[in-house]
């Protein structure tokens, strides 16, 4: 079967940037006008769900929090003697692994369908609480 093809005529405030002497013989880029980019752009933008974006915020401070208390936890291990610091730097390493869990369900999150939305939020909810009571005992023994 041929290809059809159709023709369509550019509007007048379209302008090409061969219209224009640009004397260095490049070809011509169509040039839109300014609010038929934007418009464009906008409609590119994906629309985020307010609830999906507060969630987003909230347990990206959570991380941000926690990462700061894995910072000092470790300043903290790093004063112990040998023996006692390989054991701390491998319940550090622990909640770390638990942590990138938790960001990368913050994806798997942000990405899903609304079906699974709800169990990715309460699997999250869930392992921060986990993540948060092992990071407290964890400061509270050393």
């Amino acid at each position: 079967k041929g290809i059809e093809h159709t023709v369509q005529k550019v509007p007048p405030e379209t302008e090409t940037v061969a219209a224009k002497p640009q004397g260095d013989g490049v070809d011509a880029v169509p040039t839109l006008p300014a609010e038929s980019h934007e418009a464009g752009e906008a409609a590119k933008a994906p629309s985020v769900d307010p609830a999906r974006e507060e969630f987003r915020k909230d347990l990206a401070q959570k991380l941000e929090r926690f990462d700061r208390q894995i910072a000092d936890l470790r300043m903290k291990v790093g004063k112990l003697e040998a023996a006692a610091r390989a054991e701390w730097d491998e319940k550090l390493a622990a909640l770390i692994a638990k942590r990138d869990m938790l960001a990368a369900m913050l994806d798997e999150a942000m990405k899903a369908t609304s079906t699974a939305w709800t169990s990715l939020t309460d699997r999250a909810h869930d392992t921060w609480d986990e993540l948060e009571k092992a990071a407290r005992e964890a400061r509270e023994e050393l």
